[in-house]
């Protein structure tokens, strides 16, 4: 992605400027030229094009590359090419074979991260069609969480390191939120019982969970110190792939490539975990459940009120829960 989006341009467009007298007494006409050809578009169809023949270079090499790389390769150059509807259908195929890697907790991460780029870009192409098609529709789609549609369940992980899978879920619940907040305010229909405000709240009840874990985890001694050298600095400046440990690059095997390593990695984790600032994320706990016990006895109207949210409003106003 980094290739693409920030290294290798989609077209490069060189400009010459003349200053002899000749090219001062065109340049009125010139402006006039380039107005008439509309120059953007030209532009846009060579960008279209790129990305076109870069989708078909990938097609061409089905048989040789990860099925999960393949498609979410595909859906990105698709998103970069603007086509939305095969951006959505590749990332989905994507997401559904996420689920069929073999999952270790010396890989989990790397499938976690690898699961919330996918999931994240399924679902911001999803809302971007569902706002452009906001006044054909009545309701949002909604995903369903036991599914697993949004959230993978990927609980295998290293029990040392369990504030880990906590964060993961956190964020991808916070991830969500924010694109179904994002969505509401550029126009997408909604009914009042599918808002974001839940996933805001279910956002920091992991961030709590996540707190709870580390606290117990990461309660070393104060002569347990940071281990030397550093298990995560990156020799290299940049991870072999996303997700992966820094300590364990080079080294695809399910066993860790050194014990002593393994136990240094752990170890910089839990204590870098220490200086997470968790109580900066802080959920309206008396407000929220106020509101809830309100919507329990059906009286909807101070429901919304508890919670800011006008009775007339039928979408989501404000979040629940604040995300500090």
């Amino acid at each position: 992605m980094n290739k693409h989006l920030n290294l290798v341009p989609a077209l490069v467009v060189l400009f010459y400027e003349l200053d002899d007298e000749v090219w001062k007494a065109k340049q009125s006409e010139c402006a006039t030229k380039v107005e008439i050809i509309r120059l953007e578009n030209v532009f846009y169809e060579h960008v279209q094009t790129y990305y076109y023949n870069e989708i078909r270079r990938v097609k061409s090499h089905n048989d040789f590359v990860n099925k999960t790389t393949h498609q979410f390769k595909i859906a990105f150059f698709g998103e970069l090419k603007l086509d939305t509807n095969n951006a959505l259908k590749y990332y989905r195929t994507a997401y559904s074979l996420v689920h069929e890697l073999r999952a270790h907790v010396i890989n989990m991460m790397e499938i976690k991260t690898m699961a919330r780029f996918v999931n994240y870009e399924e679902l911001l192409e999803h809302y971007e069609l569902s706002v452009n098609y906001a006044s054909n529709t009545t309701h949002l789609w909604m995903p369903s969480l036991s599914s697993g549609s949004i959230l993978i369940c990927a609980r295998r992980r290293l029990a040392e390191l369990a504030f880990e899978h906590k964060a993961w879920m956190s964020k991808q619940f916070q991830s969500f939120g924010d694109l179904f907040d994002e969505a509401i305010k550029l126009g997408l229909t909604t009914i009042q019982t599918q808002n974001p405000g839940f996933h805001y709240q279910q956002a920091v009840y992991y961030a709590q969970e996540r707190k709870q874990q580390a606290t117990h985890l990461c309660a070393h001694e104060a002569s347990v110190s940071y281990p030397t050298p550093d298990p995560l600095e990156m020799t290299s400046g940049a991870l072999d792939f996303y997700g992966q440990r820094a300590w364990r690059q080079g080294h695809q095997s399910i066993d860790p490539p050194d014990t002593e390593k393994e136990k240094g990695g752990i170890l910089a984790l839990q204590v870098k975990e220490k200086d997470v600032p968790h109580s900066s994320n802080r959920c309206l706990s008396p407000v929220v459940q106020m509101g809830e016990e309100y919507y329990h006895a059906k009286d909807y109207t101070k429901a919304l009120k508890q919670v800011n949210v006008p009775a007339s409003v039928s979408a989501y106003s404000v979040p629940l829960c604040s995300m500090g």
